[in-house]
């Protein structure tokens, strides 16, 4: 929440150089975080399904994965905006 609200108030007034970077560490952290959390709740979702159905573990490993991947898209943005600076 706080990112949106931060990414809000950067578009309608402007952001400078700083701002953008010190946004972009925030957001890295931030999804850093996401992403350890995913990976927890992924292992223990699946050790509770583990003896049920296969579909329903399929569709654990795919909402799963599908989490982790917009965690990584997520910080590969912010660290090329990071790093892309001249």
């Amino acid at each position: 929440i706080a990112l949106l609200i931060a990414s809000l108030i950067m578009m309608f007034f402007g952001a400078s150089d700083f701002g953008l970077l010190v946004y972009s560490y925030i957001a890295v952290g931030i999804f850093s975080l996401f992403t350890m959390y995913d990976v927890y709740r992924i292992k223990r979702t699946i050790m509770e399904v583990a003896y049920e159905d296969e579909s329903v573990l399929e569709r654990v490993e795919l909402i799963g994965a599908l989490g982790l991947y917009l965690d990584f898209i997520n910080i590969f943005i912010n660290l090329l905006r990071v790093f892309g600076r001249r």
